[in-house]
C-alpha cells in the first residue's frame, strides 16, 4: 500500500515535470471569414453614400422623386465588391507566402477605387453630373 500511494505520487510528479516542458506549438489565427470582408466594404460604402444623399440641402427639382435609392443601392454593392475582391487577395497572399504589408495595401488602394467608381456610378445623373 505504501508502495503504490509513492509511485503514484511519483508517477504525477513526472507528469507534472514533463508538461512543463513540453512545448506547444502556436496556434494558428483564424483565417479571416468572408462575410466580415463583404460586409465591411458594404457598410463603408453605405456610410460614404449616406454622407452625401442624406447630407444634401436642397435637391435639384429636375431629378427625378426617388433619386436617392439608386446610391443607396449601387453604393453599398460596389463595397461589398471591393471587400470580396480583398478578401481573395488577403487570403491568396498568406497562401502563397506574400508580403503582408503590401498585399493590405494594395487591398485597401483598389477598395478606395471601386468605392469611388461605385459612387460615380450611383451618382451619376443626380449630384455627378
Amino acid at each position: 500500500m505504501k508502495y503504490k500511494v509513492l509511485f503514484t505520487t511519483f508517477r504525477y510528479l513526472l507528469k507534472m515535470i514533463c508538461m512543463k516542458n513540453h512545448q506547444h506549438p502556436p496556434t494558428p489565427r483564424p483565417a479571416p471569414r468572408l462575410s466580415t470582408f463583404v460586409l465591411l466594404g458594404a457598410l463603408t460604402g453605405l456610410a460614404i453614400i449616406s454622407f452625401f444623399v442624406f447630407g444634401t440641402g436642397q435637391q435639384n427639382p429636375a431629378w427625378p422623386d426617388n433619386w436617392r435609392i439608386r446610391p443607396l443601392l449601387v453604393v453599398p454593392f460596389a463595397g461589398a465588391a471591393a471587400g470580396l475582391i480583398s478578401y481573395f487577395s488577403v487570403t491568396a497572399s498568406t497562401r502563397l507566402g506574400m508580403n503582408k504589408t503590401i498585399v493590405w495595401i494594395l487591398a485597401i488602394l483598389f477598395s478606395l477605387f471601386v468605392l469611388w467608381i461605385g459612387t460615380i456610378l450611383g451618382l451619376d445623373g443626380t449630384m455627378w453630373d
